[in-house]
């Protein structure tokens, strides 16, 4: 005769799976308010993101046509070109901007390979293109012309007399003439000796007293005064 043994009835099986029942529900609605958060968030995220590379592009944009239009400018010639490239155009933020000129009869190359004059005048461009995009009140140059020639100068001054409206100090250990023609001060700082010490003592001229006058040839005379400082 065959015997079924059978075990007694365990009640809290029950108890059991409804607190399992219960907790998955919980865990249910973790995951569901989990996944609205993350879907808010990427909403948000993809729009920063869609406003940051919209922000940036503005910039570039600008910069890329200011800067060469800077450097035909500076250089006094056509023939030249001043090109910003994307490394990464889909993210533009997330990598570098490569800067290429085009030094006027001579070909396109990046600005490591530039000569220190050549490489000068390609960074006064850019930065006068950043301050036309975002104008700042005042700008400082710690010597923009150590590597520069007299040519280079020149052009430099001439394109300074051609923005007037920037409002710019140089600061330059070289008598630069050239500046004589659109700075509305010159200021000088000399050393001297005073009671057995080194003092420094500064020196003004005012060039707004003189005329720019080509007829009367005043450049030589501001030239002159300038040498006697």
């Amino acid at each position: 005769m065959l015997k079924i043994r059978t075990k007694k009835p365990n009640m809290k099986v029950v108890e059991e799976f409804d607190a399992i029942q219960l907790s998955l529900k919980e865990i249910y609605s973790e995951v569901e308010s989990t996944v609205k958060i993350l879907r808010h968030d990427g909403h948000k995220f993809k729009k920063i993101r869609e406003d940051r590379t919209r922000k940036f592009m503005e910039c570039f944009s600008s910069l890329e046509t200011q800067v060469d239009d800077i450097y035909k400018e500076l250089y006094e010639a056509q023939n030249g070109a001043a090109l910003l490239t994307l490394e990464n155009p889909e993210e533009p933020y997330l990598a570098g901007v490569r800067y290429s000129v085009q030094v006027p009869h001579k070909r396109c190359v990046a600005m490591d390979c530039l000569s220190g004059g050549e490489a000068a005048m390609a960074s006064l461009a850019f930065m006068f293109a950043l301050n036309r995009y975002r104008k700042a009140p005042i700008i400082i140059l710690d010597e923009p012309d150590g590597s520069l020639d007299q040519r280079n100068v020149s052009k430099f001054a001439e394109f300074l007399k051609q923005n007037i409206h920037l409002q710019i100090i140089i600061i330059t250990h070289r008598n630069r003439s050239a500046y004589a023609t659109v700075a509305d001060d010159v200021i000088g700082i000399v050393k001297e000796i005073e009671n057995g010490l080194t003092v420094s003592k500064m020196c003004i001229l005012d060039l707004t007293e003189y005329q720019m006058n080509e007829e009367d040839n005043q450049e030589d005379e501001i030239r002159s005064s300038l040498g006697k400082q």
